[in-house]
């Protein structure tokens, strides 16, 4: 019966030399400098467009612009419907355009959730993203004016306006 105890006291004893023990034999990191972060993206195409937003609880909104790739303009319209929010605002915005492969890939269902207000002379700085099944994504730059409170989720269909040609 005295055997268990004896082991129990060596072993307590045993163990912070242990613990030690492995502590010393790491030895220190060495001091890393932080990651330096990629560079942003380039952007594979500018946009261009205006849209109205209206609603109470839900909200519709439509709109037009331009997508420019490589010198080559090309317009297009949007549709769009929501949930949350109320008001009505005009909104202008331009920005860039990522993952585009192939400009057929731009037309589609683009998804984007919002949050904010828009007030008479308030700017609300910020981008706003839009990303669409392809993996399109629109980073814009709007500039919003009207009278609103914006939050919820959107889907906005963009499709390119038949039957005008693209312009250089």
């Amino acid at each position: 019966m005295h055997a268990p105890i004896a082991t129990r006291r060596h072993l307590l004893f045993a163990l912070p030399g242990l613990v030690l023990a492995g502590c010393a034999a790491e030895p220190p990191a060495a001091p890393q400098a932080a990651p330096v972060p990629p560079p942003p993206p380039t952007p594979d195409a500018r946009v261009e467009l205006r849209n109205w937003r209206v609603g109470v609880l839900g909200q519709v909104s439509w709109g037009s612009g331009v997508l420019t790739q490589q010198g080559v303009s090309r317009p297009f319209r949007m549709r769009g419907v929501g949930a949350g929010g109320a008001g009505m605002a005009r909104i202008r915005a331009t920005g860039e355009v990522f993952n585009l492969r192939r400009v057929e890939d731009f037309a589609g269902v683009y998804g984007q959730l919002r949050g904010g207000a828009v007030v008479p002379g308030a700017e609300i700085p910020g981008t706003l993203w839009l990303v669409n099944s392809q993996g399109v994504r629109l980073a814009l730059r709007p500039q919003r004016t009207g009278l609103a409170l914006q939050i919820g989720a959107d889907a906005v269909v963009i499709e390119f306006i038949q039957g005008r040609a693209p312009t250089s």
